[in-house]
C-alpha cells in the first residue's frame, strides 16, 4: 500500500515537473543552509579549540589583574619567592616565569628587532612548543646563566636565510648567545595572538635578568600534573597570592576556562544562525502546502472518480500526504548533498575542518520530512473530505 502511494505520488509530481522543481527549491535551500551552518559552526569551533589547545594542554598562568590597574599605573609583579611557593604546591609538574623585552638581535650579516622571552627550562613543555631543530635549554643552563638561545622560525629565516643557525652566535644588544635550537612556525606568545611567524627568541630567565637587570616577574606559566589537578591548583595559587598581595591583585586562569567559554559562545552562535537558516525550511513547507492545495483543486475530478469506484477517505488522505512527504524528503536529500558540497568547498578554501556529522544529516532530513507531513496534512485532509458527487461535477 505504501509503495503504491509512493509510485502514485511520483507519477503526479512528474506530471507537473516544473512546479515540482520550484516547490523542491524551498526545501533544498532550507536543508542546505542548516547543514552548512551547523557544519561550518562546528568546524570553526573545532579549529579555534585546536589552535588554543596547542598552546599548552591544561596550562595555568598567573598575570596581573589588569582590571585593577589604573591608567599609567605600574602593574604589580611577582617575586622569586612566589615562584618557589607555586612550584612547591601539589599537582604542579612544571613552572616557568616569563620576562619580556624588545631588543636588537644580530647575526654576522643581518639584524632585526625581536621580542626576547626570558623563561625557565620547562617553558617548552608548559607552552607545548615544538622544536624544528636542536634542543631547548635545561635547568643547569638556567642556574649558571648560560648564554644560550632558541629562535623562532621567523628569526632563524631572517638572520640566517641560507644557513643552519644551530651553533651560530646571536648578538642580543651586544651580548653573544649560542643558538642551540629553532622552533617550528606558529609557536610562541605572539603566535597565540594570531601571528603565525613571530619574531621572538627564548633565553634562560637568569641570563635575561643579568643582561637587562629586570627582576620583577611579569607572568608565571604552570603545567599541572594531570587535568584533574587544575581546579584545586587554581584555588591554591589564588589563595597564596591573595594572602601576599591582597584579593584579586593577580589573575589566575587556565586554558580550560577559555576553552569552555569559547565552546559556549560558538554553540550559542551556531544555534542562533541555525535557527535563522531553519526559517527557510518553514518557508519551504508553506510552499509545499500551497502547491498541494493547488493540486487538490486541479485533481478534484480525479478524487471524485477514485471515490466513486471505491476509494476510502483514508486512501485519498494517504495519497496526498505521501506526495507531500515525497516532495519534502526529495528536497531534503538534494539539500543535504548541496550543503555537504558547500561545506567541502569552504573547507578547501579555508583552514576550517569539514564537520558534516551523521547527526546533523539525520536531523536535517528528519526535519524536512516532518515539514512535509505537517504542511501536507491540511491539503490531504481537504482532498479526503471532498464529496464524490460534487467532485465529479467539478469543472
Amino acid at each position: 500500500m505504501l509503495w503504491e502511494n509512493v509510485v502514485l505520488a511520483w507519477g503526479a509530481l512528474r506530471a507537473n515537473l516544473l512546479r515540482t522543481l520550484l516547490t523542491l527549491l524551498g526545501m533544498v535551500v532550507g536543508v542546505a543552509a542548516v547543514i552548512a551552518v551547523v557544519a561550518i559552526g562546528r568546524g570553526g569551533q573545532a579549529y579555534i579549540i585546536g589552535e588554543i589547545s596547542s598552546l599548552g594542554s591544561g596550562m595555568v598562568w598567573v598575570e596581573p589583574n589588569w582590571s585593577q590597574v589604573e591608567d599609567f599605573e605600574k602593574p604589580p609583579s611577582l617575586k622569586p619567592e612566589d615562584l618557589k611557593a607555586i612550584a612547591a604546591l601539589p599537582g604542579v609538574q612544571e613552572v616557568s616565569p616569563l620576562f619580556l623585552s624588545s631588543l636588537e638581535a644580530a647575526s654576522s650579516e643581518k639584524s632585526a628587532r625581536v621580542q626576547v622571552n626570558g623563561v625557565g627550562s620547562g617553558y617548552d613543555q608548559v607552552r607545548n612548543l615544538t622544536l624544528q631543530e636542536g634542543r631547548f635549554f635545561n635547568s643547569g643552563e638556567v642556574e649558571r646563566q648560560a648564554p644560550v638561545v632558541v629562535l623562532s622560525q621567523k628569526v632563524a629565516q631572517d638572520l640566517w636565510p641560507k644557513e643552519d643557525p644551530i651553533g651560530k652566535t646571536l648578538w642580543l644588544q651586544g651580548k653573544a648567545y649560542s643558538v642551540i635550537g629553532t622552533l617550528k612556525g606558529g609557536s610562541g606568545l605572539q603566535a597565540s595572538l594570531g601571528d603565525a611567524s613571530p619574531k621572538e627568541v627564548y633565553i634562560p630567565y637568569s641570563s635575561f635578568q643579568r643582561q637587562t637587570g629586570q627582576q620583577d616577574i611579569q607572568a608565571v606559566f604552570i603545567l599541572p600534573t594531570s587535568p584533574s589537578d587544575v581546579s584545586s591548583l587554581l584555588q591554591d595559587i589564588q589563595s597564596i597570592l591573595d594572602a601576599r598581595y591582597g584579593k584579586n591583585t593577580f589573575s589566575v586562569q587556565s586554558l580550560d576556562d577559555i576553552l569552555g567559554a569559547i565552546r559556549n559562545v560558538t554553540n550559542i552562535m551556531t544555534l542562533i544562525v541555525g535557527a535563522i537558516a531553519g526559517i527557510a525550511l518553514l518557508v519551504g513547507g508553506i510552499g509545499i502546502m500551497n502547491i498541494m492545495l493547488v493540486s487538490v483543486t486541479e485533481r478534484t475530478r480525479e478524487i471524485g472518480l477514485r471515490k466513486a469506484i471505491g476509494a476510502r477517505r483514508q486512501d485519498i488522505l494517504w495519497q496526498f500526504l505521501t506526495e507531500s512527504v515525497v516532495v519534502s524528503s526529495l528536497g531534503g536529500i538534494i539539500g543535504i548533498l548541496l550543503g555537504a558540497g558547500v561545506v567541502s568547498l569552504v573547507s578547501r578554501l579555508t583552514a576550517l575542518p569539514s564537520l558534516v556529522t551523521v547527526g546533523s544529516v539525520l536531523l536535517a532530513f528528519s526535519f524536512s520530512a516532518l515539514v512535509g507531513i505537517i504542511f501536507g496534512v491540511y491539503p490531504a485532509f481537504r482532498a479526503a473530505q471532498l464529496d464524490p458527487i460534487e467532485a465529479l461535477r467539478y469543472e
